[in-house]
């Protein structure tokens, strides 16, 4: 699963990536920052939180995103974990859709399969 998060860490604007498992485990992770894998995985797990909470509120949430300045953090569930993304700019719809046309090929090859978003 390494050389996915290597492979990445070469889309434009990834400054971190990691693939936690819903036992809290990181899976994967790699980062053209300092940011490190236990930050990282501090990040997932309080994401996974906020997500369950909200699915108790019957608002399953399969993707998400929030901006920190020019930057921002990007999330999805899948049935083995979460994936997040740390990007060096703003996002919108289009590039979103840029990102996980991306991204999503990748994590094939690691065997993980996304449901619908």
């Amino acid at each position: 699963m390494e050389t996915v998060f290597e492979h990445m860490m070469q889309i434009e604007g990834t400054l971190a990536a990691a693939f936690i498992n819903f036992d809290n485990s990181l899976a994967g992770w790699a980062a053209n920052t300092a940011i490190n894998p236990e930050q990282l995985q501090q990040l997932a797990q309080t994401c996974a939180h906020i997500c369950q909470s909200m699915a108790g509120d019957g608002q399953e949430i399969i993707t998400g995103h929030v901006a920190f300045g020019e930057r921002t953090l990007v999330l999805r569930q899948f049935p083995e974990g979460m994936l997040i993304l740390y990007l060096d700019s703003p996002v919108n719809d289009e590039v979103l859709l840029w990102l996980w046309e991306q991204v999503m090929p990748l994590l094939s090859e690691a065997g993980i399969v996304a449901e619908a978003a």
